[in-house]
Protein backbone atom coordinates (compact mmCIF):
# COMPACT_ATOMS: atom_id res chain seq x y z
CA UNK A 1 0.00 0.00 0.00
CA UNK A 2 1.55 3.27 -1.13
CA UNK A 3 0.99 6.22 1.26
CA UNK A 4 -0.97 8.98 -0.48
CA UNK A 5 -1.34 11.76 2.12
CA UNK A 6 -1.49 12.58 5.82
CA UNK A 7 -4.88 13.91 6.93
CA UNK A 8 -5.05 15.66 10.31
CA UNK A 9 -7.79 15.96 12.94
CA UNK A 10 -7.07 17.76 16.22
CA UNK A 11 -8.66 19.93 18.89
CA UNK A 12 -5.70 22.34 18.81
CA UNK A 13 -7.51 25.22 17.12
CA UNK A 14 -5.74 27.74 14.90
CA UNK A 15 -4.66 30.43 17.37
CA UNK A 16 -1.53 28.62 18.58
CA UNK A 17 1.44 27.12 16.71
CA UNK A 18 0.77 23.48 17.68
CA UNK A 19 -0.60 22.33 14.31
CA UNK A 20 2.22 24.05 12.42
CA UNK A 21 4.79 22.48 14.74
CA UNK A 22 3.42 19.02 13.95
CA UNK A 23 3.56 19.81 10.23
CA UNK A 24 7.14 20.98 10.63
CA UNK A 25 8.09 17.68 12.26
CA UNK A 26 6.43 15.70 9.46
CA UNK A 27 8.05 17.79 6.73
CA UNK A 28 11.49 17.38 8.28
CA UNK A 29 11.12 13.58 8.06
CA UNK A 30 9.06 13.03 4.89
CA UNK A 31 8.94 16.32 2.98
CA UNK A 32 7.20 14.94 -0.11
CA UNK A 33 3.99 13.71 1.57
CA UNK A 34 0.91 15.95 1.07
CA UNK A 35 -0.69 17.25 4.29
CA UNK A 36 -4.46 17.76 4.48
CA UNK A 37 -6.31 19.50 7.32
CA UNK A 38 -9.65 17.82 7.99
CA UNK A 39 -10.28 20.04 11.01
CA UNK A 40 -8.50 21.45 14.02
CA UNK A 41 -11.73 22.75 15.55
CA UNK A 42 -12.88 19.67 17.47
CA UNK A 43 -14.20 20.98 20.82
CA UNK A 44 -11.50 20.72 23.46
CA UNK A 45 -11.06 17.14 24.61
CA UNK A 46 -14.27 15.97 22.90
CA UNK A 47 -13.22 12.43 21.97
CA UNK A 48 -16.71 11.46 20.80
CA UNK A 49 -16.92 14.40 18.39
CA UNK A 50 -13.46 13.56 17.07
CA UNK A 51 -14.50 9.94 16.57
CA UNK A 52 -17.57 10.99 14.58
CA UNK A 53 -15.68 13.45 12.38
CA UNK A 54 -13.06 10.79 11.67
CA UNK A 55 -15.77 8.29 10.67
CA UNK A 56 -17.49 10.93 8.55
CA UNK A 57 -14.34 11.99 6.69
CA UNK A 58 -12.29 8.81 6.38
CA UNK A 59 -14.72 7.04 4.06
CA UNK A 60 -14.06 9.58 1.28
CA UNK A 61 -10.26 9.50 1.44
CA UNK A 62 -8.21 7.22 -0.82
CA UNK A 63 -6.40 4.04 0.07
CA UNK A 64 -3.04 4.80 1.59
CA UNK A 65 -4.25 7.80 3.59
CA UNK A 66 -2.60 8.20 6.99
CA UNK A 67 -4.97 9.80 9.49
CA UNK A 68 -3.12 11.71 12.22
CA UNK A 69 -5.66 12.19 15.01
CA UNK A 70 -4.93 14.07 18.22
CA UNK A 71 -7.82 14.66 20.61
CA UNK A 72 -5.99 13.60 23.71
CA UNK A 73 -7.11 14.87 27.12
CA UNK A 74 -5.16 11.98 28.70
CA UNK A 75 -1.81 12.99 27.20
CA UNK A 76 1.10 11.98 29.43
CA UNK A 77 -0.88 9.34 31.33
CA UNK A 78 -0.79 5.57 30.90
CA UNK A 79 -3.01 5.54 27.81
CA UNK A 80 -1.30 3.92 24.83
CA UNK A 81 -0.27 5.56 21.57
CA UNK A 82 -1.29 3.40 18.61
CA UNK A 83 -0.83 2.69 14.90
CA UNK A 84 -3.92 1.11 13.40
CA UNK A 85 -4.50 -0.29 9.91
CA UNK A 86 -8.00 -0.78 8.51
CA UNK A 87 -9.56 -0.66 5.02
CA UNK A 88 -6.14 0.00 3.42
CA UNK A 89 -5.79 3.16 5.51
CA UNK A 90 -3.62 3.96 8.54
CA UNK A 91 -4.76 5.69 11.73
CA UNK A 92 -2.37 7.15 14.30
CA UNK A 93 -3.32 8.64 17.65
CA UNK A 94 -4.17 7.92 21.29
CA UNK A 95 -5.98 4.78 22.39
CA UNK A 96 -8.81 6.61 24.14
CA UNK A 97 -11.86 5.73 22.03
CA UNK A 98 -11.04 8.11 19.18
CA UNK A 99 -11.10 5.24 16.66
CA UNK A 100 -14.33 3.65 17.92
CA UNK A 101 -16.71 4.69 15.15
CA UNK A 102 -14.53 4.05 12.12
CA UNK A 103 -13.98 0.49 13.32
CA UNK A 104 -17.68 -0.43 13.20
CA UNK A 105 -18.14 -3.20 10.62
CA UNK A 106 -14.39 -3.12 9.84
CA UNK A 107 -11.48 -5.45 10.46
CA UNK A 108 -8.28 -3.91 11.80
CA UNK A 109 -4.77 -4.61 13.00
CA UNK A 110 -3.11 -2.49 15.68
CA UNK A 111 0.34 -1.90 17.16
CA UNK A 112 1.58 0.24 20.02
CA UNK A 113 3.81 3.21 19.19
CA UNK A 114 6.59 2.29 21.59
CA UNK A 115 9.79 2.13 19.51
CA UNK A 116 11.93 5.16 20.45
CA UNK A 117 13.65 5.03 17.05
CA UNK A 118 10.49 6.59 15.59
CA UNK A 119 9.91 9.25 18.27
CA UNK A 120 11.58 12.48 19.25
CA UNK A 121 14.10 12.04 22.01
CA UNK A 122 13.14 13.35 25.46
CA UNK A 123 9.41 13.35 24.69
CA UNK A 124 7.37 15.79 26.74
CA UNK A 125 4.42 14.75 28.89
CA UNK A 126 2.17 17.38 27.33
CA UNK A 127 2.72 17.34 23.54
CA UNK A 128 2.64 13.80 22.17
CA UNK A 129 1.25 15.26 18.94
CA UNK A 130 4.71 16.66 18.27
CA UNK A 131 6.87 14.01 19.93
CA UNK A 132 5.11 10.71 19.13
CA UNK A 133 2.18 11.02 16.72
CA UNK A 134 3.60 13.39 14.08
CA UNK A 135 6.89 11.43 13.77
CA UNK A 136 4.92 8.17 13.56
CA UNK A 137 2.77 9.54 10.73
CA UNK A 138 5.85 10.77 8.89
CA UNK A 139 7.69 7.47 9.25
CA UNK A 140 4.56 5.57 8.21
CA UNK A 141 4.48 7.74 5.08
CA UNK A 142 8.05 6.57 4.53
CA UNK A 143 6.81 2.96 4.58
CA UNK A 144 7.66 2.02 8.18
CA UNK A 145 5.18 -0.76 9.02
CA UNK A 146 3.10 -1.38 12.12
CA UNK A 147 5.25 -4.18 13.52
CA UNK A 148 8.30 -1.90 13.39
CA UNK A 149 6.64 0.63 15.69
CA UNK A 150 5.99 -1.77 18.56
CA UNK A 151 4.09 -4.77 19.87
CA UNK A 152 0.80 -5.99 18.42
CA UNK A 153 -2.38 -5.06 20.33
CA UNK A 154 -5.55 -7.14 20.32
CA UNK A 155 -7.94 -4.67 21.95
CA UNK A 156 -8.59 -0.94 21.86
CA UNK A 157 -10.50 1.33 24.20
CA UNK A 158 -13.94 2.09 22.80
CA UNK A 159 -16.62 4.67 23.42
CA UNK A 160 -20.12 3.53 24.41
CA UNK A 161 -22.06 2.39 21.35
CA UNK A 162 -24.63 4.95 20.12
CA UNK A 163 -28.25 4.04 20.81
CA UNK A 164 -29.95 1.86 18.21
CA UNK A 165 -33.19 -0.08 18.70
CA UNK A 166 -34.74 -1.83 15.70
CA UNK A 167 -38.38 -2.96 15.66
CA UNK A 168 -40.61 -3.99 12.78
CA UNK A 169 -41.86 -0.49 11.97
CA UNK A 170 -39.63 1.67 14.14
CA UNK A 171 -36.03 2.72 14.60
CA UNK A 172 -34.96 4.45 17.80
CA UNK A 173 -31.64 6.24 18.14
CA UNK A 174 -30.16 9.46 19.46
CA UNK A 175 -28.46 12.69 18.47
CA UNK A 176 -24.72 11.99 18.19
CA UNK A 177 -23.21 15.14 16.67
CA UNK A 178 -23.82 18.41 14.85
CA UNK A 179 -22.14 20.46 12.15
CA UNK A 180 -21.30 24.14 11.60
CA UNK A 181 -24.77 24.79 10.19
CA UNK A 182 -26.57 23.40 13.23
CA UNK A 183 -27.68 20.23 11.45
CA UNK A 184 -27.99 17.36 13.92
CA UNK A 185 -26.66 13.91 13.05
CA UNK A 186 -28.48 10.91 14.49
CA UNK A 187 -27.32 7.35 15.07
CA UNK A 188 -29.95 6.11 12.57
CA UNK A 189 -28.44 5.04 9.26
CA UNK A 190 -26.96 4.47 6.88
CA UNK A 191 -29.86 4.82 4.43
CA UNK A 192 -29.79 4.55 0.65
CA UNK A 193 -32.62 5.55 -1.65
CA UNK A 194 -34.04 2.85 -3.91
CA UNK A 195 -36.44 4.93 -6.02
CA UNK A 196 -38.85 6.23 -3.35
CA UNK A 197 -37.95 3.45 -0.92
CA UNK A 198 -35.11 3.29 1.60
CA UNK A 199 -32.58 0.54 2.23
CA UNK A 200 -31.27 0.66 5.81
CA UNK A 201 -27.96 -0.90 6.83
CA UNK A 202 -26.76 0.07 10.28
CA UNK A 203 -23.33 1.72 10.33
CA UNK A 204 -23.03 0.40 13.89
CA UNK A 205 -23.78 -3.33 13.65
CA UNK A 206 -24.68 -4.02 10.00
CA UNK A 207 -28.38 -4.76 10.69
CA UNK A 208 -30.55 -4.37 7.60
CA UNK A 209 -34.18 -3.65 6.72
CA UNK A 210 -36.16 -2.21 3.80
CA UNK A 211 -38.66 0.65 4.11
CA UNK A 212 -41.32 0.95 1.44
CA UNK A 213 -42.35 4.49 0.49
CA UNK A 214 -40.11 6.97 2.30
CA UNK A 215 -42.83 9.63 2.09
CA UNK A 216 -44.73 7.93 4.95
CA UNK A 217 -41.86 8.27 7.44
CA UNK A 218 -42.54 10.02 10.74
CA UNK A 219 -39.89 11.55 13.00
CA UNK A 220 -40.21 12.30 16.70
CA UNK A 221 -37.63 14.22 18.73
CA UNK A 222 -38.32 15.22 22.34
CA UNK A 223 -42.06 14.65 21.78
CA UNK A 224 -42.02 16.93 18.72
CA UNK A 225 -43.25 15.56 15.38
CA UNK A 226 -41.20 16.48 12.30
CA UNK A 227 -41.83 15.81 8.61
CA UNK A 228 -39.46 13.81 6.43
CA UNK A 229 -38.13 15.51 3.27
CA UNK A 230 -35.40 14.90 0.71
CA UNK A 231 -33.79 18.35 0.37
CA UNK A 232 -33.01 21.37 2.56
CA UNK A 233 -35.09 23.62 0.30
CA UNK A 234 -38.17 21.47 0.98
CA UNK A 235 -38.16 22.60 4.61
CA UNK A 236 -40.36 25.58 5.45
CA UNK A 237 -38.51 28.69 6.74
CA UNK A 238 -37.92 28.67 10.51
CA UNK A 239 -38.99 25.03 10.62
CA UNK A 240 -37.18 21.71 10.95
CA UNK A 241 -37.45 18.34 9.27
CA UNK A 242 -35.60 15.07 8.92
CA UNK A 243 -33.68 14.05 5.83
CA UNK A 244 -30.99 11.63 4.73
CA UNK A 245 -27.73 13.56 4.66
CA UNK A 246 -24.55 12.99 2.69
CA UNK A 247 -23.30 10.53 5.33
CA UNK A 248 -26.37 8.33 4.82
CA UNK A 249 -27.48 9.10 8.37
CA UNK A 250 -30.83 10.59 9.33
CA UNK A 251 -30.26 14.28 10.07
CA UNK A 252 -32.47 16.86 11.72
CA UNK A 253 -32.08 20.04 9.68
CA UNK A 254 -33.46 23.52 9.05
CA UNK A 255 -33.63 25.61 5.88
CA UNK A 256 -30.94 28.34 6.12
CA UNK A 257 -31.09 28.16 9.90
CA UNK A 258 -29.88 26.01 12.79
CA UNK A 259 -31.97 23.01 13.79
CA UNK A 260 -30.04 22.85 17.04
CA UNK A 261 -31.02 26.42 17.92
CA UNK A 262 -34.64 26.06 16.78
CA UNK A 263 -35.32 22.79 18.61
CA UNK A 264 -32.94 23.10 21.56
CA UNK A 265 -31.75 19.54 21.07
CA UNK A 266 -28.52 18.21 22.57
CA UNK A 267 -26.30 15.19 22.08
CA UNK A 268 -27.91 11.98 23.40
CA UNK A 269 -31.47 13.29 22.99
CA UNK A 270 -33.68 10.46 21.64
CA UNK A 271 -34.88 10.24 18.03
CA UNK A 272 -37.63 7.93 16.74
CA UNK A 273 -38.22 7.10 13.08
CA UNK A 274 -41.44 5.18 12.37
CA UNK A 275 -43.60 4.12 9.43
CA UNK A 276 -46.74 2.09 8.66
Amino acid sequence: MKPTCIAMITDFGLDDPYVSIMKGIITSITPEIPLIDITHQIPLGDIQRGAFVLWQASRDFPKGTIFLCVVDPGVGTGRKAVYLKSRDQIFIGPDNGLFSYMLYNSDFSCWELSNPDFQRSNSSKTFHGRDIFAPAAAFAAGSVTGDQFGSHLNNLNKLPQPALIINENLLKGEIISRDHFGNLFTSLGAFEYKNNNLQFRSWIDGSELFINDASQLRIEVNEQQLPFVQTFSSIDPDSCAGLIGSTGLLEIAANQSSAKALLGLEKDDPVILSWD
